[in-house]
């Protein structure tokens, strides 16, 4: 519904000089009534028009119908929904007590609202002992076998090898791999660790397992070959290859006037 509503207000005296102008200032508002069939339990919007139902009520044909918490729930913060309490696992309209093992703990990540304790894993309701293989330590098994590889150790089956580091190279803490890297300088053959030879005006890439050319050269096999840049050309972003300048183009090792259009 809308209603209108004519307001007189004080009335203002302009002066300019010895002259008075008086103005009288009036103004029509209109008024929206949104709320005038808004059902019990309801208030405005905090924001734009309309109704909101109160806490603990929700909208059901256009009314406000109350929200039946079942026992052992609480209304959520602003008072939309219900949630379970803290043990409880939601079944339709009812809260029904979660039964955690001896060897269990609850736990809101899982769906089952439990997890079993480091050492034990899931099978069914009950939480049954991990076999945990040699060099390797039991782990929270929720989403895991339940036991990973010490340091130094790694999974191949469900055995824990020791990782054999060679010369040059050290351990890196990885699940896939070899677990251990080259130093820089040194590029991985196999099993070792062979010293990088790194020709004339190259350089160890930030890497460190490989090398490249330096400014203005090519890798031409094992060596850097100094680039021929003809006339009217430059060294390009790469610093490996060369470009014709704006107004020539390429036509096999040389920089000719571009053919206008």
């Amino acid at each position: 519904m809308t209603h209108t509503t004519n307001c007189s207000f004080p009335q203002l005296i302009i002066r300019a000089g010895a002259y008075a102008v008086t103005v009288l200032v009036a103004a029509t508002i209109f008024i929206h009534d949104s709320f005038a069939e808004a059902p019990p339990h309801s208030h405005p919007k905090r924001y734009g028009e309309g109704w909101e139902c109160d806490r603990g009520y929700r909208v059901k044909d256009n009314l406000c119908v109350k929200i039946q918490v079942p026992a052992n729930a609480y209304l959520s913060a602003y008072g939309r929904y219900w949630t379970c309490k803290r043990g409880f696992l939601k079944d339709g309209d009812s809260c029904i007590k979660i039964s955690v093992p001896k060897t269990g703990f609850l736990d809101d990540r899982v769906y089952e609202g439990w997890s079993c304790k480091i050492g034990y894993q899931k099978e069914e309701a009950e939480c049954a002992v991990v076999e945990v293989p040699e060099n390797a330590h039991p782990v929270y098994s929720a989403f895991s076998k339940g036991w990973e590889c010490n340091r130094r150790y790694k999974e191949e089956g469900r055995e824990c090898i020791r990782v054999v580091v060679p010369d040059n190279a050290y351990f890196v803490d990885e699940e896939f791999g070899r677990g251990w890297k080259c130093k820089r300088g040194y590029q991985a053959i196999g099993l070792e660790c062979v010293a990088l030879k790194v020709p004339e005006n190259a350089f160890v890439v930030v890497e460190g397992d490989d090398w490249d050319c330096e400014r203005g050269f090519r890798r031409i096999g094992k060596s850097c070959e100094r680039l021929k840049v003809p006339k009217n050309a430059h060294i390009d972003f790469t610093g490996n290859r060369w470009s014709c300048d704006r107004g020539y183009e390429q036509q096999g090792s040389e920089c000719l006037v571009q053919k206008s259009l």
